[in-house]
């Protein structure tokens, strides 16, 4: 069976839920409150059109967040964002909160909501970027070889 793009539809394997956070750390969608923060740390965002798909990408479509409790407001520390195909970008972490599983978090956590819409998620990273590659293997997605970019999809 396959999916709108004509993808191969593929289910989560049981083991992809990632360890649970500690507890001063709460797993959520991205607050409207946080969109400019969010789209600043993004490096093509330099241009005001394509500061403007950001935004665009966070209120339409799913992503997911990492938010420390802690701080006051809660502070996203950790999160990836999604096009309407299905294509995630901006996987970022903040320095301080690299090396927690934050990032493979957010990773599993859009794309169980992208499989649940019957979307077969993919995502284009630099070939410099290799902790963002690692980061996508580990939750599931298989290297494809079809740009100058590596391609990833889920499976």
């Amino acid at each position: 069976m396959t999916n709108k793009l004509g993808m191969e539809k593929f289910k989560r394997p049981p083991d992809m839920l990632s360890k649970s956070l500690p507890p001063q750390y709460k797993l959520g969608t991205i607050c409207h409150e946080d969109i400019d923060l969010i789209v600043s740390y993004w490096e093509p965002a330099t241009y005001e059109d394509l500061k403007e798909l950001m935004k665009h990408f966070i209120t339409s479509y799913p992503n997911a967040a990492v938010y420390d409790t802690m701080r006051e407001p809660a502070q996203p520390v950790s999160w990836v964002v999604s096009s309407g195909m299905g294509i995630l970008y901006h996987l970022y972490t903040m320095e301080e909160y690299r090396g927690k599983g934050f990032g493979m978090a957010v990773v599993q956590e859009l794309t169980q909501k992208l499989l649940t819409k019957e979307i077969s998620p993919v995502t284009y990273i630099r070939a410099d970027k290799t902790k963002s590659q690692n980061v996508f293997i580990k939750c599931g997605y298989v290297k494809m070889n079809i740009s100058s970019d590596v391609v990833f999809s889920y499976c």
